[in-house]
């Protein structure tokens, strides 16, 4: 079993991004002092992901008061917008016509989905994180992999008890962590509720015959590779992870016969409906199958050519396509025709929006291992920006509005009494 004291490896920029917009959703529902000490930026981060996802389709937005409205649906207030926006600015996502000290017009410049991630990452990075950030961004990539024994959390982090209760409290506030005690040792067990509350039972058989540093490895590598060919795993963990169910593995079959391909858990399903991941699966599955496996000709970059089908609605003709995509066909994501006076066809495919959908987030997965975690309100701030949306005054349905105050643990509570005192005084 791996030591759990060794130190965790640094995380990129796009991950680092990622769990942002991650903690985002919940940031925006909580308020209390720790928030503004230890979570600062972070939250203006998260925020700013968020904000991304709402404008990326624009070009500009000349009525800022719409914006407000907008940003308030997903929770970004009126101060936080400004300072998102001037953020934004900083990495050119936005430019900004201000006049008198106001923000009079937004023209969008917002790239796509891997390097907004990447940007906002060094953003974050540059903006002189707590402590507390670094550690709770961490725990949070770690724990969405696989749940974790809380003293194992504290030692790879270094955690002093007070450290370790602020995190949390924060995180359960928040709503993207959670603890529970284990059924087989009575240990308290962090974990994520945005990613594990569908298959404990397997996640109970890898852990009690692996160590978490080991199952975290082996399951990034599956995350930053979506659509693994189950014929390439060598690795022990993988190999009992699909033996016990824990990992999806879509089939496809073709020329080179059935092959299956793993897939992590699903990121945030409730934001995403479980047809439409296993639709995105089957896409990644069906072009990492052209992609390994092909016996003409291969697909060099599956990324291209889903962005190919994305924007013309079709790919092809290749000889390959009719069973190769036929899982596809099967699922009412395409269609397939023969090219006229050829052995060859083309995949079209079929324009609705929940398709459109499935395809966007096997694009996301494709580029950063996972469905971007946009949040169930992204359609309805978005409609609000829409040309000759009249937008009432009263109308708006900002949802920090609804921000309830945080509870904290007793060692909390005297940590933000001597932080109001103007003391530090470690709690063991």
């Amino acid at each position: 079993m791996v030591d759990q004291t060794q130190k965790p490896d640094k995380l990129g920029h796009t991950t680092i991004a990622v769990r942002a917009h991650d903690m985002h959703h919940g940031l925006v529902r909580i308020h209390g002092g720790l928030i503004n000490r230890y979570m600062k930026r972070t939250r203006i981060v998260g925020a700013a992901a968020q904000l991304c996802t709402v404008i990326k389709d624009l070009e500009v937005i000349e009525d800022y008061g719409q914006l407000e409205v907008s940003a308030g649906e997903v929770g970004i207030d009126a101060p936080l917008l400004e300072k998102v926006l001037h953020d934004l600015r900083e990495v050119a996502f936005v430019r900004l016509k201000e006049a008198g000290g106001e923000i009079k017009r937004v023209d969008v410049t917002v790239p796509l989905l891997r390097d907004v991630y990447e940007d906002l990452g060094e953003l974050w990075e540059t903006g002189n994180p707590t402590d507390h950030e670094r550690a709770s961004i961490q725990i949070l990539d770690d724990v969405t992999l696989v749940p974790q024994k809380v003293r194992d959390v504290q030692r790879r982090y270094g955690l002093s008890p007070t450290d370790y209760e602020i995190i949390r409290d924060i995180g359960a506030n928040a709503g993207y962590l959670r603890t529970y005690r284990s059924r087989t040792d009575g240990q308290e067990v962090i974990c994520s509720p945005l990613h594990w509350d569908e298959r404990p039972d397997s996640l109970d058989v890898l852990t009690a015959k692996y160590g978490s540093s080991d199952i975290i490895k082996a399951l990034k590598s599956v995350r930053a590779h979506q659509g693994l060919p189950a014929d390439h795993v060598t690795d022990a963990v993988l190999k009992d992870a699909i033996y016990t169910g824990l990992l999806p593995t879509p089939t496809v079959e073709s020329l080179r016969g059935q092959k299956a391909f793993l897939f992590t858990p699903a990121h945030n399903i409730a934001m995403y409906e479980k047809s439409i991941v296993d639709k995105a699966r089957a896409i990644i599955a069906c072009v990492r199958y052209g992609e390994v496996f092909g016996t003409i000709t291969r697909i060099f970059d599956p990324l291209l050519l889903l962005r190919r089908l994305r924007d013309r609605k079709r790919i092809g003709p290749h000889s390959e396509i009719l069973r190769q995509y036929e899982t596809l066909r099967n699922l009412g994501v395409g269609r397939i025709s023969r090219a006229v006076g050829t052995s060859k066809y083309y995949l079209h495919l079929i324009d609705n929006d929940e398709n459109v959908r499935a395809l966007d987030l096997a694009i996301a997965m494709l580029q950063v291992g996972e469905g971007p975690p946009e949040g169930a309100d992204v359609q309805s701030a978005r409609q609000l920006l829409l040309p000759g949306t009249y937008v009432h005054p009263t109308g708006t349905r900002a949802k920090f509005a609804s921000v309830q105050p945080m509870s904290y643990s007793a060692r909390t509570i005297e940590h933000v009494n001597d932080l109001i005192r103007g003391v530090s005084i470690e709690l063991d």
